[in-house]
């Protein structure tokens, strides 16, 4: 993600927050300015890529010429509904039907969006309108006018677009289930901490705090602030703790004073 002037912590989370949302390799930041010293550290941790002093990068324009195309279409489709309201042609309510076919196609592929939606319905109705043009004349790929192969074009390029919309709803629908969970896990977790904490406190009679989480070797290990050394009663609420119980181990040990540090590990 580009961004103009000095950058700090925020860019940063966003990227990070986007490896996982987009399922990317690797999240680069870059400014034409500079990063914060912050912005920098959290970087490191969250192995984010800064690149600063970098110029704009121009932007794609494939994007901006099929727009193009289809604002044409959308003004060719105002001017052939225009002239058909006013016609006498025995063909006339077919025409219509078919140019407005275009015209609504046209027109959802005119205005910038990224909606698979509205691009499925546009492949559709520019489909619809491509046959019914061709019918009324005798098809052949050697009489092709290049109203039908500008026509026929747009509606590969719009299909095209419709499936990459497809496959990136798909990616992030599966990124946002993968980040659920995560937040699932990391709320169960909290919940077990707090829990032991309330435990703890009723045991040793005083106030237990969680100060840190973390995972090492699939054991959720605990570490916990007490307001007095209470390392003579660990042994017996260890053994309390890991009565009846076969599928968790619980280990409990004084890492510095007022410090416990609480493992939780699956049985094997």
């Amino acid at each position: 993600k580009y961004y103009s002037g000095t950058v700090g912590n925020d860019a940063v989370q966003q990227a990070f927050s986007g490896i996982a949302y987009y399922k990317l390799d690797k999240a680069v930041v870059i400014t034409n300015s500079d990063f914060s010293s912050g912005a920098r550290k959290l970087a490191e941790e969250a192995d984010v890529l800064l690149w600063d002093h970098v110029e704009p990068i121009e932007e794609d324009n494939r994007y901006t010429l099929y727009q193009a195309m289809a604002i044409l279409f959308f003004g060719w489709s105002i001017i052939q509904l225009y002239q058909i309201f006013y016609s006498a042609e025995p063909t006339k309510d077919y025409q219509f039907i078919s140019y407005s076919l275009l015209f609504i196609a046209s027109f959802l592929q005119a205005i910038p969006h990224h909606a698979r939606i509205a691009t499925g319905i546009a492949v559709i109705l520019s489909s619809i309108h491509a046959y019914m043009y061709s019918i009324q004349k005798v098809f052949s790929i050697f009489t092709l006018d290049y109203y039908q192969l500008a026509l026929f074009f747009f509606i590969i390029v719009t299909f095209i677009r419709f499936v990459y919309y497809i496959k990136k709803y798909s990616i992030r629908r599966q990124a946002n289930k993968r980040n659920q969970l995560r937040q699932d896990i990391q709320e169960t977790r909290y919940t077990i901490a707090q829990n032991m904490a309330v435990f703890l406190a009723n045991e040793f009679n005083c106030n237990v705090k969680v100060i840190d989480m973390k995972v090492e070797d699939n054991d959720l290990i605990i570490t916990l602030q007490t307001n007095r050394t209470q390392t003579s009663q660990l042994a017996s609420i260890q053994t309390k703790l890991n009565q009846n119980q076969e599928q968790i181990q619980y280990e409990l040990r004084a890492t510095a004073l007022h410090m416990i540090e609480l493992t939780i590990r699956a049985s094997h």
